[in-house]
């Protein structure tokens, strides 16, 4: 399976049920931006978290809830 790059757009399979793991605290990720790799870390407010789910089949963990978004800055809550 290929890395996506940077703003490349893929193709998720929404899965029709899943296991709730708990809540998602926090998010540590590398990125490649301006042609600098970054790492950043995002804790999530409290009543921001959103729930870490494990697909049905195992093999897949999704981030479900609404009371954050994704900008230009990166994870912001809401």
């Amino acid at each position: 399976m290929d890395r996506a790059e940077y703003g490349e757009r893929v193709k998720i399979p929404t899965p029709r049920a899943g296991l709730v793991v708990g809540n998602l605290d926090g998010v540590l990720y590398t990125t490649v931006r301006d042609g600098q790799t970054e790492k950043y870390v995002h804790k999530f407010r409290r009543k921001s978290r959103p729930l870490l789910v494990a697909g049905s089949d195992g093999r897949s963990l999704h981030v479900v809830g609404d009371r954050f978004e994704f900008t230009d800055r990166g994870i912001v809550d809401q």
